[in-house]
């Protein structure tokens, strides 16, 4: 996968397909207690600087391979962006296409028309993606909570994080989902893609962790954060 452009590390071009963890200081041409001589302060420095250049080359190698990814999530509205952030947990795409395909047809692709529609239809229209029940809730959840706060996505990133975690069946990464593709705020999304991909470079941690390191490596940019995580996870497909 990584072969435009100066290796990352050793083999790097099956580190994630095979899942192996390599070090990005392998093969770097001498050991890591040579390299760096210095005081704590200076190493952690100089440590700092190697995981800013290993963040930035990754996501120079992804953007070579596969490009600017232009309508990468491909939406109508921004209804439809949460309801398929809702929708994908646990699926595949295909299986929310489908779903979202009925809203459509059915001309549900609105927050006031899930709201007040009743709770055993909307089952019965989002089964294709699974956990239909749980999905169906939340769904209905946000929704109504769309009617009550139409200006939600206006609002400050970090006071709207907070108040989508509050509903049903938003965690962090469907948070920070909402919060990057539909108020195109810059929350890192640390999916399934990204942390295999971090593991195979040493690199582990909780979500909000990974997400820091992600804020502090890259640049503070909607458009940034949002075709870098498109790129990791076309690379993990």
């Amino acid at each position: 996968m990584f072969h435009k452009k100066a290796p990352l590390g050793r083999d790097t071009g099956r580190l994630c397909h095979r899942h192996q963890r390599e070090s990005f200081r392998r093969g770097q041409g001498e050991p890591f207690t040579k390299r760096f001589p210095c005081t704590l302060e200076e190493n952690m420095l100089k440590l700092r600087r190697m995981n800013k250049q290993m963040f930035k080359m990754l996501y120079e190698e992804l953007a070579s391979e596969f490009g600017p990814l232009e309508g990468w999530w491909p939406a109508a509205s921004a209804f439809e962006r949460v309801a398929g952030a809702i929708l994908v947990q646990q699926t595949r795409w295909e299986n929310v296409a489908r779903v979202l395909g009925e809203m459509k047809r059915r001309g549900l692709m609105g927050p006031g028309a899930i709201a007040a529609l009743p709770i055993a239809e909307l089952e019965a229209i989002v089964r294709p993606a699974g956990f239909y029940r749980n999905k169906a809730r939340s769904l209905q959840g946000i929704a109504r909570f769309l009617v009550a706060n139409p200006d939600v996505f206006e609002r400050p990133a970090e006071g709207l994080r907070a108040e989508l975690l509050a509903l049903r069946g938003v965690g962090d990464e469907t948070a920070d989902v909402l919060v990057l593709y539909v108020a195109g705020e810059p929350s890192f999304v640390v999916d399934a893609y990204a942390r295999r991909t971090l593991k195979c470079l040493g690199i582990e941690g909780n979500y909000r962790q990974l997400q820091e390191v992600f804020h502090r490596e890259m640049p503070c940019d909607a458009g940034v954060y949002q075709h870098y995580h498109a790129l990791l996870v076309e690379h993990g497909k």
